[in-house]
């Protein structure tokens, strides 16, 4: 089977719609399901899962060199001077309602590491890089085409900000998107609405200091909220 690297469009327009296939990132040996949508795209269906370690452009979404991928910590500031990841503790489902399914492993990237740079300080417009496999990027925010596409990774509505109804019941959806993540809220220093609702970084910054998310609850789906960089989010890549 190929690798998250060598998986190509003509292979994603090969799987069926809403069909899904595991791939392996040759970085760091993890694995992920990736399905191919009901608006053509591949997406990530499992969440990036990489830190503490050095990443080069042979096997990233930046064209040359190496970037450092931060080891685990904490940020109580909206931090983008600097890239930043939180990797969830064995603690976090403490404040779970309903499903308490563990949340190990789960990582959260400030925007500047997401987007793998040393700062985002000035940075108004997208810089086109990430710390996703080669060949595949992070989603576009406040974008009306790529809001639809988004929004029908969680059901069939071909709008956004919708009620999400009973694709969400038992909080799994028809594609297998499992669990609500939650982020790392650096407004009170601490992991937050694990099992209540997800949140990911887009690719594009709405100011010097605030970037587009994509988020889903139990009650809707948006791809358009503007958040601080310095919110620790989830990473879903979409194929190149």
């Amino acid at each position: 089977d190929p690798t998250m690297q060598d998986f190509t469009s003509t292979m994603c327009n090969n799987l069926a719609t809403n069909a899904s296939k595991v791939l392996v990132d040759r970085r760091n040996n993890q694995f992920y399901r990736v399905v191919h949508a009901q608006d053509g795209n591949c997406w990530m269906a499992d969440n990036l899962s990489i830190y503490g370690q050095d990443i080069s452009a042979t096997d990233s979404d930046f064209s040359s060199g190496t970037y450092a991928i931060p080891a685990s910590s904490e940020w109580s500031t909206n931090l983008h001077t600097e890239p930043k990841v939180h990797v969830v503790t064995a603690t976090s489902t403490s404040n779970i309602s309903g499903d308490k399914s563990p949340y190990y492993g789960q990582v959260y990237y400030n925007w500047t590491a997401a987007v793998a740079k040393s700062t985002t300080v000035g940075v108004t417009t997208a810089p086109n890089t990430s710390i996703c496999p080669n060949g595949w990027t992070l989603p576009n925010g406040g974008n009306s085409s790529v809001n639809k596409s988004w929004a029908r990774l969680f059901g069939n509505d071909v709008g956004y900000n919708y009620t999400a109804g009973s694709q969400f019941v038992n909080n799994v959806n028809p594609l297998g998107f499992t669990k609500y993540y939650g982020n790392w809220n650096f407004s009170i220093a601490s992991e937050n609405a694990q099992g209540k609702g997800s949140l990911f970084w887009s690719g594009t910054p709405n100011s010097e200091t605030n970037a587009y998310s994509l988020t889903y609850n139990s009650g809707n789906v948006n791809p358009q909220f503007i958040y601080a960089k310095g919110e620790g989010y989830s990473i879903r890549c979409v194929l190149r």
